[in-house]
């Protein structure tokens, strides 16, 4: 069955970067000519968006309230929804009958906290052992509202979103981050150019530099396999 998904960010939660981190210590990028805080904030927002696609997963705590539907069994699969992994969950509602217009206002119940748990993946929500209920077969029937992501951002994401943010901005400025070389010609043409990094085994962006930050975030493990 088909799940909705519904979002909002949590209060005072944040982006993996502001505008003085963009531009850096000491004036170390220079915005180009034009360029206003709300530019650079939406270009954070592009590049933050970019890193949550490859590492399948959000490095910020960010509430959310996930329509589901149940299909009779222990578990609930939050990753059909969303790759995030839950921190916290606040509550769980559950409606017998499907109504569009519904949010749970008029006909939900809550499902004792007691009832559930999270598994170890926490991209799932196992029932407790002490119950013999299960998730109620049924469409958009279960609505999870939680805390999602990540508690703290590694600031090895936040330096891939920096540096993101800048080749979004100055394309090209990557370039600096990679080996040159060049080679001469008869004619006196000298070509230059940039050498792959020959220890980054993937490429992820196409920059070496922001795939090396990456890597260690990328999961690589089917998320099917561990509940």
């Amino acid at each position: 069955m088909a799940n909705t998904f519904t979002g909002t960010e949590a209060t005072g939660a944040t982006a993996y970067a502001v505008v003085a981190d963009v531009t850096g210590d000491g004036a170390e990028f220079t915005l180009p000519s034009g360029w206003v805080d709300a530019d650079v904030t939406a270009a954070i927002a592009v590049a933050q968006e970019r890193v949550d696609a490859l590492t399948r997963d959000h490095w910020v705590a960010t509430t959310l309230a996930l329509i589901l539907s149940g299909d009779g069994g222990d578990l609930l699969e939050l990753r059909q929804v969303t790759h995030w992994p839950c921190i916290s969950i606040t509550q769980i509602e559950y409606r017998e009958d499907y109504d569009s217009s519904d949010t749970f206002t008029d006909d939900g119940e809550v499902v004792p906290a007691d009832d559930y748990a999270l598994s170890k993946s926490r991209r799932a929500i196992i029932r407790s052992p002490e119950t013999s209920n299960v998730w109620v077969s049924g469409l958009n029937n279960y609505k999870v509202t939680g805390t999602f992501g990540r508690a703290t951002t590694p600031r090895n994401i936040k330096r891939a979103t920096v540096l993101l943010t800048r080749e979004h901005m100055s394309p090209g400025y990557l370039v600096e981050f990679e080996v040159p070389y060049s080679e001469w010609f008869p004619d006196g043409y000298r070509y230059i150019g940039q050498l792959p990094n020959k220890t980054q085994q993937n490429s992820y962006t196409g920059y070496p530099v922001v795939d090396a930050l990456l890597e260690p975030f990328i999961r690589k493990t089917p998320s099917m396999l561990v509940p």
